[in-house]
């Protein structure tokens, strides 16, 4: 076991991490460490097969990399003292284009990866096939993605959309970044759902990068980082140019083992309920929080909106279909938010009643009695989100 400490992060840190969805981490490790990893990784991929998520086993050498107290300090600063490690994880290989020299914009959207490569250059949020996971605002799953070799920004490291880790769905880019100079050893940690894609590799040697899964086994009761100031700022290095301040503050609090919601600007309910709605995930994000700050007096109408999605059949997957035009099992790339065995988004009112808290609980296990499968999911989700303060809820959820 690890002796030396772990290396927290600042407020100002965390406070990137929930504007932004990411930070970036370096290691005080020796060189010869990650040359090490990047010599046997590149000898298992090319002369062995594809590892997938005996990767970790295969080359142990990277558990080093993940007891650092810099990665342990960032991972117990998000996810908390007793985080752990999933034990998905996978190689992204880039291998070079056969034209070095073409021009790309970097915001584009599944540009010509080189023959081979295992990175998807198309934008998407992550999942967890087989086996479905909702989508989370506030973190409780987190990615590493590890570069155990220098990757300039022209042998294309990785691509993120700034704040994308609350949308509902990717749409058109914004905030993208395109790291430039990460060193051997360095890793970007990132909120699970945030919207990424690889880029092109316009050099001559292949790029490897290892993605690991990170896991919240609690409900944050106080700060997990080298706390210092209780308010909520908008950090310095803010990528996204929206003000989702009603949300981050949800989130900061959220993570500092409070409940405290930000009193909303708007109090028209009505009004809430339809920029709830919105495609605009700025204003979506905002109407969640404002009617979660409202409180009581909004749980009537998120429980209306909530079951006007029943008896749609929303419950059920929508399969993808082969050239015959028969169905496969395999969920097809749809707009709906519905059942399927890769990542859920659910109702924004589940959203809101979850952020509510406790004075939601007896109207969320009441939905537990409900007829259409899809609310009984949302009302479990937002009893989940809740946490401890719902733990009434558990012999009947456990029903």
């Amino acid at each position: 076991m690890n002796e030396i400490p772990p290396l927290l992060l600042t407020d100002e840190q965390v406070r990137e991490f929930i504007c932004n969805g990411f930070i970036h981490l370096e290691a005080d490790l020796p060189d010869t460490l990650h040359q090490r990893i990047d010599t046997r990784l590149h000898h298992a991929m090319e002369n062995e097969f594809q590892m997938g998520n005996n990767v970790l086993p295969r080359i142990p050498e990277m558990y080093e990399v993940l007891d650092s107290p810099e990665v342990r300090g960032a991972l117990t600063s998000i996810l908390g003292a007793r985080y752990a490690l999933h034990p998905h994880r996978f190689v992204h290989s880039s291998t070079p284009v056969d034209d070095p020299d073409v021009q790309l914009d970097i915001s584009m959207n599944a540009p010509r990866m080189g023959k081979g490569s295992t990175a998807g250059s198309g934008w998407h949020q992550d999942a967890q096939s087989p086996l479905a996971r909702a989508r989370h605002h506030v973190p409780r799953y987190a990615l590493i993605f590890y570069f155990p070799h220098d990757t300039p920004r022209e042998m294309g490291p990785t691509r993120l959309q700034g704040g994308s880790h609350l949308y509902s769905r990717p749409r058109n880019p914004k905030g993208v970044v395109l790291p430039d100079g990460i060193r051997a050893g360095s890793m970007i940690l990132m909120h699970f759902d945030i919207v990424h894609a690889a880029f092109p590799n316009r050099m001559d040697a292949i790029r490897y990068l290892v993605k690991f899964v990170f896991t919240r086994t609690e409900t944050p009761v106080a700060p997990t980082w080298a706390a210092k100031d209780d308010a909520w700022h908008r950090p310095a290095n803010c990528i996204p140019d929206d003000d989702l301040t009603v949300a981050w503050t949800y989130i900061w609090n959220w993570m500092r083992g409070e409940r405290a919601l930000r009193k909303p600007e708007n109090e028209n309910i009505a009004e809430l309920l339809e920029t709830m709605g919105s495609n605009d995930e700025a204003k979506r994000l905002n109407a969640i929080y404002q009617l979660a700050g409202i409180g009581s007096d909004a749980i009537p109408a998120l429980l209306a909106n909530l079951e006007s999605f029943a008896g749609r059949n929303l419950h059920e997957r929508t399969l993808a279909r082969n050239a015959q035009g028969e169905t496969i099992p395999r969920d097809q790339a749809a707009t709906e938010r519905r059942w399927n065995e890769r990542a859920i988004v659910m109702e924004d009112s589940a959203y809101a009643l979850g952020a509510i808290g406790e004075a939601a609980v007896p109207t969320l296990l009441s939905l537990l009695d409900h007829d259409d499968p899809r609310i009984k999911i949302n009302a479990c989700f937002a009893l989940g989100e809740i946490g401890p303060s719902a733990a009434n809820a558990v012999p009947r959820m456990a029903e």
